[in-house]
């Protein structure tokens, strides 16, 4: 059983936002927000809570089961699991008003969108560069753009 109150609370120690958590499980967004404003048990299909509550176990979210006369059940970060800093490993979105990239190769797709690499502002380079190379300004060299 998944409930509103765990998706939230795995959400939550995981970082992510209910836009990036739908695109993890592959599932639309207004799935997420209908099922977190469930108290119970989430009312999507059997399919769809198994995608959710899968995308929540591969980020790093333990499902806790419920004890009786101690708890209902709950979610805990694995051990070694480290919380997202808001970018989603292995998946690629990209919007062109403010080129939003998230993928785990994130490298290869600017690389292959240098119009969309170019419009980015400078610190939002910098913070793509910082995920991708783990520096600030790897990225601009790597792409061949000089930093403005």
């Amino acid at each position: 059983m998944l409930t509103g109150l765990q998706i939230r609370a795995a959400r939550a120690l995981i970082r992510i936002t209910s836009t990036e958590l739908a695109t993890l499980a592959r599932v639309g967004p207004a799935t997420i927000r209908r099922a977190e404003l469930e108290d119970g048990a989430v009312s999507m299909t059997a399919a769809n809570a198994h995608a959710v509550r899968s995308a929540l176990e591969a980020a790093g979210i333990l499902f806790l089961d419920p004890v009786e006369g101690v708890h209902d059940g709950g979610v805990a970060l694995r051990p070694g699991a480290k919380p997202r800093r808001g970018l989603i490993d292995g998946v690629t979105i990209a919007r062109k008003d403010n080129a939003k990239a998230l993928d785990a190769d994130m490298a290869a797709y600017w690389r292959e969108h240098p119009k969309e690499w170019s419009a980015i502002s400078n610190a939002g380079r910098h913070i793509l560069s910082a995920e991708m190379f783990g520096d600030i300004s790897a990225a601009d060299e790597f792409f061949g753009r000089e930093q403005g």
